[in-house]
């Protein structure tokens, strides 16, 4: 932690400020920023698994499953969450609008040769609209999917008993997307010209639901400042808990040290205990 800067005293230098013992905590940053970096853990993005791609209809009896859609889902496309702020002009403090969440969701899947990927929507656009004899249709059966988005990453493994440590899948987070509808499909293009048959099949849905959840394991029972998910609640203590952290090879166990770990804990169980509950209902 850098020393906080102040503002000088001295009524000869307005507009400065003053920089005592700050010098010596940027050199400490310089030191320790690459042994950080370098214990960090990027993200993955790459490592994920989508499906349980449902059909629901009106009965536990009716539903239905895109089986091999776990191996045709390339990549998915999540919607973001942004604010709308306008500055009091009188305090000058930002003050909150709105909150814009959009429930669309874009997917790009693996088509072969037969295009069944386009024509399980086509036919599934039908169960709303019958473009033959121009007309919609009544019911909801057929016309909502559910998917599931696990995201996971691999750790060491905690087999003591194996002289080669042997990568282990841990899963991150679960993204439950419900109530799906496809609103744009990519029709036919045909090139003589373009001899490439490995492009993706891009489709774009409407949903009812995005509903993130963190696994349990990495939470805490004990950051209370903080509002915590239902699955947080089953979580460990803080000093149990499973998070990443970059001072956490510490063997000095001085005060300051462990202060920090806490506080890099605390700061990742308050990431990790945020939830989107989102219902269109």
């Amino acid at each position: 932690m850098v020393s906080i800067v102040k503002e000088s005293n001295d009524a000869n230098k307005k507009n400065s400020a003053d920089f005592t013992g700050v010098d010596k905590d940027i050199q400490v940053y310089e030191r320790d920023v690459l042994d950080y970096l370098t214990d960090m853990e990027p993200q993955t993005q790459n490592l994920f698994y989508a499906g349980n791609f449902l059909e629901v209809g009106s009965g536990s009896s009716s539903i239905k499953e895109f089986y091999n859609a776990h191996y045709r889902i390339a990549g998915i496309q999540l919607p973001g969450m942004s604010f709308d702020m306008e500055t009091d002009k009188l305090t000058r403090i930002p003050m909150f609008k709105a909150c814009n969440f959009e429930y669309k969701v874009t997917i790009d899947w693996r088509e072969d040769v037969y295009h069944s990927v386009q024509k399980y929507h086509e036919d599934w656009m039908r169960r709303w609209y019958d473009r033959v004899h121009d007309t919609l249709r009544c019911g909801v059966s057929g016309k909502f999917r559910s998917l599931d988005l696990i995201a996971y990453h691999y750790t060491a493994s905690s087999d003591l008993a194996t002289f080669l440590e042997e990568p282990e899948i841990e899963p991150l987070f679960w993204y439950r997307i419900a109530g799906m509808v496809p609103i744009n499909i990519e029709g036919m293009k045909f090139d003589a010209a373009n001899g490439k048959n490995d492009e993706l099949y891009s489709v774009q849905y409407i949903c009812s639901k995005i509903d993130l959840r963190y696994n349990m394991k990495f939470l805490s029972t004990e950051h209370n400042l903080y509002d915590t998910t239902e699955s947080a609640k089953e979580g460990k203590s803080m000093n149990d808990v499973a998070v990443w952290s970059p001072e956490g090879i510490n063997e000095s166990f001085n005060t300051e040290a462990q202060q920090n770990q806490n506080l890099e804990k605390l700061r990742l169980a308050r990431t990790l205990s945020t939830t989107y509950d989102s219902y269109l209902s």
